[in-house]
């Protein structure tokens, strides 16, 4: 394991998958052009055709790493600001996939050739963590013919599908650096207001998975006289702490998530912690496991939602904002579960010159997150419209009374001529 192999290993590397997220291992463009390729008669040559693969959380995922000087282009399934502008110039595939779909496409045999893996230091049976970001790297770790650790001692070692034995590391780096971190943004009324009927619709005993942001961060601080409360989520930030320790989650269960986003303290709170399991994709998102919980109710947020109840979290205004992320599977696998509920929560109008909240139709680029057969408990400041069982007719009228107030008589005239060019009259 020296400086040499690794070397060896980068130079030769073509797909490559790296640690993203609260591990991104911001030094990898430095290292390809370090280690550029060579041909075989060892003379230097431009790196070409080399892929760098990897969850790039735009909260705290900054950068991105093609570099079109050697010939590096990035394969990502969320967009930051960097990413959206090297897309902009061809230098980056984005691929706007679900969680259980990149995790099928990336446990396919010769995706990668190279993992870059961000570790924590080995225990005493020899045996490394994956720590805070374990989602995909399970499904093909065994596949990969180069893994070269990070070994970062502020990585935490959790419990769950995150180990990987020190001894099948090709080549190992000393990477003594904080995790990114993360800090939650106040919360506006607005937010405030969704929460309260979010809240209101989760009963004692169910098992919940919400994400990170201003409705998740309320919604959890409103969670604390629940009780008997489980956690199946893709992602847990520093609320997962106040929520724990207020009583309401059932102590007989681990909370169940893929990553793990938030402060230094939430990071050293996980370290050996056994009220945590850090499990693959494969679980976390997998429509067999969701749809087996009982009472499970998914709460996600979109930028809009359609008088049809489809909704988008991924465009607004014309341009792609975000991705579908593990949204359509925690809808779809509550939907068919025993007692599942999808909440799907917005802003009733658009912010910041953005087009959302409750719209007529989709707006351009159209990007259906969810389409209308998905459709389930749709909330805003303003309300609670239950559309799974209501006609076409019904939904609309039930997603305009939660519109904001100045946007409801706009909202049922373009209804009306929505409706008549969908069922036109008989001639």
């Amino acid at each position: 394991m020296t400086q040499a192999r690794l070397g060896d290993i980068i130079a030769r590397a073509r797909n490559i998958y790296m640690s993203g997220s609260a591990a991104e291992l911001t030094g990898t463009r430095d290292l390809l052009r370090q280690y550029r390729s060579s041909d075989p008669a060892g003379a230097e040559a431009t790196v070409a055709g080399r892929t760098v693969t990897g969850l790039f959380s735009p909260i705290v995922n900054l950068r991105s790493y093609a570099d079109p000087d050697i010939g590096v282009t990035v394969r990502s399934f969320f967009l930051n600001r960097e990413l959206k502008r090297d897309l902009a110039r061809g230098h980056v595939h984005y691929c706007p996939w679900r969680y259980s779909a990149i995790d099928r496409w990336m446990r396919q045999p010769g995706r990668f050739d190279t993992a870059l893996v961000m570790l924590s230091p080995p225990d005493a049976r020899g045996l490394c963590s994956m720590g805070v970001q374990v989602d995909f790297l399970p499904s093909f770790l065994n596949k990969v013919e180069h893994i070269v650790g990070f070994i970062n001692p502020n990585m935490p070692r959790t419990r769950g599908d995150g180990d990987v034995p020190y001894a099948s590391l090709s080549a190992t780096v000393e990477c003594d650096v904080p995790l990114l971190t993360m800090v939650e943004k106040s919360a506006d009324a607005a937010v405030a207001a969704m929460a309260r009927h979010i809240v209101d619709l989760i009963a004692d005993g169910s098992t919940v998975q919400v994400g990170i942001g201003q409705i998740p961060s309320q919604v959890i601080a409103q969670l604390r006289d629940h009780r008997r409360l489980r956690i199946h989520s893709g992602v847990v930030d520093d609320n997962i702490l106040a929520l724990d320790d207020s009583g309401a989650l059932d102590r007989d269960h681990p909370i169940v998530t893929g990553t793990a986003v938030g402060t230094a303290p939430l990071y050293a709170h996980m370290d050996r912690n056994d009220r945590y399991a850090f499990r693959s994709v494969a679980h976390t998102h997998t429509h067999r496991v969701i749809a087996a919980i009982e009472n499970f109710v998914a709460i996600n947020s979109v930028l809009q939602v359609d008088l049809m109840g489809q909704t988008s979290a991924e465009a607004s205004g014309g341009q792609l904002v975000s991705s579908p992320g593990g949204l359509p599977d925690f809808v779809r696998g509550a939907l068919d579960g025993v007692g599942g509920t999808s909440i799907i929560a917005l802003r009733a109008a658009g912010q910041a010159g953005r087009i959302g909240g409750i719209v007529p139709l989709l707006q351009s680029p159209h990007a259906v997150t969810t389409t209308l057969s998905d459709a389930d408990i749709i909330v805003t400041e303003f309300g609670v419209a239950k559309v799974r069982d209501l006609s076409l007719d019904q939904r609309a009228e039930a997603l305009i009374a939660i519109a904001a107030p100045g946007d409801r008589a706009s909202l049922a005239d373009q209804w009306s001529t929505i409706r008549s060019r969908l069922v036109p009259r008989p001639a």
